[in-house]
């Protein structure tokens, strides 16, 4: 056993660099799996702890503003184990150069309570009753707007201007991402501020302690939605109450989960790839290694070794390679989880987490690594070991070797010089091998090629349906407007034309219990917002109780298309049939008539916010509707194809990782299946320049080969590219929002041509070793002919 070990060693070590590549292709794989859900399992475990160390409320009641000393009691529902009242209210802090940023204002009282959601202080120092303008902004405030302590500002909230100063910079699990505004067309890094202040500010104002939040944390063990019931039955009993938002339904929490679940949802596909690479990558360097040793192996069961033996022989080299190849991995694992993780992180604004290694994950990924690597590696051991002695022992190792047949026509009447006609010929006569090996080269380009295509698709699906929206920007105010009072800002220059529409937060009851929505109320008819319908249709003329949901919510509560459901808002419910199942990017989004928006808002009449068409300089638009006061913001579509670009590069990293790590695998392959397709051939080429050919010509033939096999691999590359984009893309639509395979000339040309290009540098250290072979020395070992 120890010669045949020596042998099989000495062997690897002739094609130590092929082996090298299946080693690192496999660990591509390994790393992605484990490095990918290492980095997601720590972002869920930050957040874990977050909430924890800020004891995060269970549940969060809103109202229309009250009176704190005329809230309800609530000692007597059992399981309740605290109550803390706030003020959580909108606003809009003004920035340099005339912006502003919508904000929301949260009152704090240190003194008396503080303890649900809890906020951390990062630096300075804490609210004081004794300075009530003094103001804790949240750490993305300060990140993405460069805020810091002692910073002067105003607040424009309800009519009124206060001028604030911040005196710390903290951090609240109810607000761990920047994104936490789900009032934004896309909620963006930045696009809501965050404000703490002592509730001395409000009530210097207003005279009373006013409140319109009370956050509740319960006890374990109990009832979370009997306890929740009664809550509401007694809040809707004494004040005007709003909605009920339990940890699991506030917005915040809502939008990181569905981040993750995409993720896992997708990652499975991402995974596929890779281990399909593998295997495809290890079974063919496999082929190749078995094929060169053919005859020895012929030899070795002709000197009556046992095939049992000479298969666990180079099932010792597969061991070593997978050693290697799990070494490589979580080097790889490593690097992709902490990249992965502070990416996905950052891209939401969430604190970037510990990053750690998953014991489950790694386990479940050295058995699939050793799994893919025995089963591909087997298969031409299997193969060979079938053959008698006498068959493995004959064969000279062309066996790839075909009849030019009727192909010889062709090839002579082929122009150009005769290393051109003669690499012609061989790729002709070793078809076999020829189109094995373009397949190989042409399947590692395509896969690459597919991980551009699907970021291209993700980004350019959202910008195509906002486009076919016909308004330029998207205006919100703070208090409602009266839709006969829009004239005002048709009057204004550069103005085309406005539209009403009216946003709302609520509840919607399915057969399978309630969700939250955020709804938008839009005149039906006119196409001003135009979702991405999956199923049915959008609002039509005439729609009074019709309304289109998001597809996962639908699903998840049991709501089919014509089905009914019912909103409730503000304490009133409304019936409604679906008509509509949409694709979209946020969690709860729901279109309704403006009507009925009106109608159960009680605010007949009026509107939220406008769509803008302008025929002038947005930006002086933009200018002239903030000094008409009530305008919360202004959002241009502008603005928001940048933030799709922005969110969604940062968002879908994976892919990116994805792309460099299936580049080093492209150029591994390429590397390896050249080689290998020269090397096969060595013996003729030699035959060549014993027959006289000089090196020039013979180097030609081998490079006109192989710009040959580039062009086909090339071609093969587009469909493989573009079938498994289809594949990635389609596990991205049911993780996310639906996205169409959009792919664009540069997701091809920036990897095929520099394959295309690289692939006679593959051939270089064939070519020397094929030109620096003695030819004594091979006519002596007869290797040439």
């Amino acid at each position: 056993m120890k010669l045949l070990l020596a042998h099989v060693w000495r062997s690897a070590l002739r094609i130590r660099f092929r082996l090298l590549a299946v080693s690192l292709v496999a660990a591509c794989g390994f790393g992605i799996y484990v490095g990918v859900y290492s980095a997601i399992e720590s972002v869920i475990l930050e957040q874990r702890r977050q909430f924890r160390e800020g004891n995060i409320a269970d549940l969060d009641v809103r109202f229309a503003p009250e009176d704190q000393t005329l809230l309800p009691d609530f000692s007597d529902i059992e399981g309740i184990e605290q109550v803390e009242p706030r003020l959580v209210y909108p606003g809009r802090i003004s920035l340099a150069e005339g912006e502003s940023l919508t904000s929301l204002l949260v009152t704090v009282d240190p003194e008396v309570g503080g303890r649900i959601n809890k906020v951390t202080l990062l630096e300075g120092k804490a609210l004081d009753s004794a300075d009530p303008e003094g103001v804790l902004i949240d750490r993305n405030l300060a990140r993405y707007h460069g805020f810091k302590v002692g910073d002067r500002f105003e607040l424009l909230m309800a009519d009124e201007v206060y001028s604030l100063h911040i005196v710390g910079i903290g951090i609240s699990p109810e607000f761990l991402m920047a994104p936490a505004n789900p009032k934004v067309f896309i909620p963006a890094k930045g696009s809501l501020g965050i404000l703490f202040a002592h509730p001395a500010l409000i009530e210097a104002r207003v005279g009373i302690p006013m409140v319109n939040s009370l956050l509740f944390k319960f006890r374990g063990g109990g009832d979370v939605r009997e306890i929740q019931r009664a809550v509401v039955e007694r809040v809707e009993g004494a004040l005007a109450y709003d909605v009920a938002l339990p940890l699991s339904e506030q917005f915040g929490f809502r939008f990181l989960d569905l981040n993750i679940k995409a993720f896992k949802i997708f990652l499975p596909s991402l995974i596929v790839v890779f281990d399909l690479t593998a295997f495809l990558v290890t079974f063919f360097l496999s082929f190749q290694w078995i094929e060169q040793e053919r005859q020895q192996i012929g030899a070795l069961m002709a000197l009556g070794y046992p095939k049992r033996k000479i298969a666990g022989a180079y099932l010792f080299a597969t061991l070593i390679i997978a050693a290697v190849a799990l070494l490589a991995g979580f080097v790889l694992a490593h690097f992709t989880a902490r990249n992965f993780a502070v990416h996905f992180a950052g891209s939401l604004g969430f604190p970037a987490p510990d990053v750690v290694l998953d014991i489950g994950h790694a386990r479940k990924g050295v058995f699939g690594l050793i799994l893919v690597l025995a089963m591909a590696s087997a298969w031409p051991q299997a193969w060979l070991l079938r053959l008698s002695p006498l068959e493995a022992v004959r064969d000279t190792g062309r066996s790839l070797e075909g009849r030019i047949g009727s192909f010889g026509a062709l090839i002579s009447a082929l122009p150009g010089p005769v290393w051109f006609r003669y690499g012609v010929r061989n790729l002709i006569r070793n078809r076999a091998l020829s189109l094995f090996t373009a397949a190989a080269v042409g399947m590692g380009l395509g896969v690459t090629v597919s991980f551009f295509i699907a970021l291209t698709s993700s980004s350019q699906t959202s910008i195509r349906w906002t486009a076919k929206d016909p308004w330029q920007g998207l205006v919100d105010f703070f208090a409602p407007v009266g839709i006969r009072e829009l004239d005002d800002f048709r009057a204004i220059p550069g103005v085309k034309d406005v539209a009403p529409y009216a946003k709302q937060a609520g509840v919607i009851v399915g057969p399978k219990g309630d969700g939250n929505i955020y709804m938008l109320g839009i005149p039906p008819g006119e196409r001003l917002r135009n979702p991405q319908i999956l199923e049915g249709r959008t609002l039509e003329r005439g729609d009074m109780d019709q309304v289109i949901v998001e597809k996962n919510l639908a699903e998840k509560l049991g709501i089919a298309l014509n089905g009914r459901a019912t909103i409730q808002v503000l304490g009133r419910r409304k019936e409604v049939t679906v008509v509509g199942l949409l694709s979209g990017a946020l969690p709860g989004e729901c279109y309704v008539p403006l009507a009925l928006a009106q109608e159960v808002t009680d605010s007949s009449g009026t509107c939220s916010g406008m769509f803008l068409l302008t025929d002038g300089d947005p930006e002086a638009v933009r200018r002239a509707l903030y000094a008409k006061g009530n305008i919360s913001q202004v959002t241009l579509k502008t603005e928001i194809v940048e933030q799709i670009l922005s969110t969604t590069g940062e968002k879908w990293v994976i892919l990116r990782l994805g792309s460099l790590f299936s580049i080093g695998i492209a150029i591994l392959f390429m590397f390896c299946s050249v080689s290998f397709t020269i090397l096969h051939r060595k013996p003729e080429y030699l035959m060549l320049r014993i027959i006289g050919f000089s090196n020039r010509i013979v180097a030609g033939t081998v490079l006109a080969e192989v710009v040959v096999l580039g062009l086909v691999s090339v071609a093969l590359a587009i469909p493989i590219g573009v079938g498994s984009a289809t594949f990635l893309t389609a596990r991205m639509s049911e993780a996310w929002f639906t996205v169409e395979v959009l792919a664009e000339a540069p997701d091809f040309l920036k990897v095929l041509i520099p394959g295309f290009f690289l692939m006679p540098f593959a051939a270089v250290s064939a070519i020397r070793g094929i030109l620096r072979e003695p030819l004594e020395k091979s006519l002596r070992e007869r290797r040439c002919g």
